[in-house]
């Protein structure tokens, strides 16, 4: 029977694959901005909130109230949770700090796998082959306000090179962690362009598991509108971070 069910995923799963990853018939889902945010609800005194799961054990039921905090209206208020925030490595801060000025009041593509090799010599990645159609990369559904679309070989950002340029000492794995961490604090909102995040391929797909190299990348709305600077609980000496 549990072959069976396979079987039926899979073909499921190739059917939806021939839709594309990313395609107008097949569109990335981006993720909501109050998703389940855990270093946020952890390191914080922000109030937090249950959903409708919260019975059945989700670990995701539990959410920040962030948006229930009133708006202080500072220009600065994102530069300020995020130097405030004794949580964060630097190399972290200096990557947040590069996501707000390259994303202030947009989104981006960012791939992380560096165009180089040791050699020096530039590596050409088609995302166009895997993703996307005629080069396309279409994030919700068109007529929807959170609707965008990148052409995937001028908008792709290699995040992992431009680091460089920052004295930061990330590798590919170590600045997939890194993004997810600046997630699960809230700063960002990310959602990783693979199967599992496609409208179709949602249905069907587990998302555990899953990789991804190129990931959308927008920045908190929340964030940028309310200081949480005062905020943050006090590090004890099992909590504070090493750099």
């Amino acid at each position: 029977m549990k072959n069976e069910k396979q079987k039926s995923i899979l073909k499921k799963e190739k059917r939806i694959l021939l839709l594309g990853i990313g395609s107008t018939e097949n569109p990335i889902k981006p993720v909501n901005e109050n998703c389940h945010r855990p270093l946020l609800t952890k390191y914080s005194t922000i109030p937090v909130q249950a959903t409708r799961k919260f019975s059945t054990g989700d670990k995701h039921a539990i959410k920040s109230a962030l948006h229930t905090l009133k708006e202080d209206y500072l220009k600065s208020a994102f530069v300020l949770n995020a130097m405030s925030n004794p949580y964060l490595k630097k190399d972290e801060l200096r990557l947040l700090l590069y996501f707000y000025t390259e994303l202030f009041n947009s989104s981006g593509l960012f791939s992380t796998i560096s165009q180089f090799k040791e050699s020096g010599e530039r590596v050409k990645f088609d995302y166009s082959a895997n993703y996307g159609r005629e080069g396309w990369l279409e994030v919700g559904k068109e007529g929807t306000m959170r609707y965008e679309n990148f052409l995937l070989e001028e908008e792709t950002i290699y995040v992992l090179d431009r680091m460089q340029d920052f004295q930061c000492n990330f590798t590919s794995s170590t600045i997939v962690t890194s993004i997810k961490r600046l997630h699960d604090f809230g700063y960002i909102t990310v959602t990783e362009i693979n199967l599992a995040n496609t409208y179709e391929g949602r249905k069907v797909h587990n998302r555990t598991g899953t990789r991804a190299r190129l990931r959308h990348i927008r920045l908190s709305e929340e964030l940028q509108k309310k200081d949480i600077s005062n905020r943050w609980i006090k590090p004890t000496k099992s909590t504070k971070l090493k750099n």
